[in-house]
């Protein structure tokens, strides 16, 4: 969850302080594409009010309900074979790559993959594809150095077919 400091910390949409006695939303780390809209909320705190008259408050909310839900450990499923992922290291989750529903990036957004079953994904060279095509496209960009979508690319392809 972000972190804020009272009578510090500045709301991203009305950049306004923000205090402890406001209602206030907390957003994680979830959205590592700087270019993506919704990069607007990743660690942030908002004022309840500004984020329910956001265009895209909606939206950004409802992809957090997504990702807290399917990042419990009880709800750690693998979306290709459908097994609980117990073992830390077997398991992958997508997060949030685009909230672009036109781009085919976008159907791989928070899932849960147990790596002991990439063989088994039929999906597995549509995503490696549209990856590259979104990269190539130039429209994914990292605050630092760490690029995650590279990371979760390399990932699934260093696995056989």
């Amino acid at each position: 969850m972000a972190i804020i400091f009272h009578g510090q910390s500045e709301c991203p949409v009305c950049h306004m302080i923000l205090y402890q006695e406001q209602d206030i939303a907390l957003f994680p780390a979830f959205i590592s594409n700087t270019k993506d809209p919704l990069y607007i909320f990743n660690d942030e705190g908002i004022h309840r009010f500004c984020l329910e008259k956001h265009p895209l408050g909606n939206k950004v909310s409802e992809f957090l309900e997504k990702v807290t839900f399917k990042s419990r450990p009880e709800n750690r499923i693998c979306d290709i074979g459908g097994n609980l992922i117990d073992s830390p290291e077997n398991y992958l989750f997508i997060s949030l790559l685009t909230s672009d529903e036109a781009e085919r990036l976008y159907a791989f957004n928070f899932m849960n993959i147990d790596l002991q079953n990439i063989t088994k994904w039929k999906d597995k060279e549509n995503f490696i594809t549209a990856a590259k095509l979104f990269l190539k496209a130039e429209k994914w960009e990292s605050l630092t150095s760490f690029n995650y979508l590279e990371y979760v690319l390399e990932k699934i392809k260093s696995h056989p077919k």
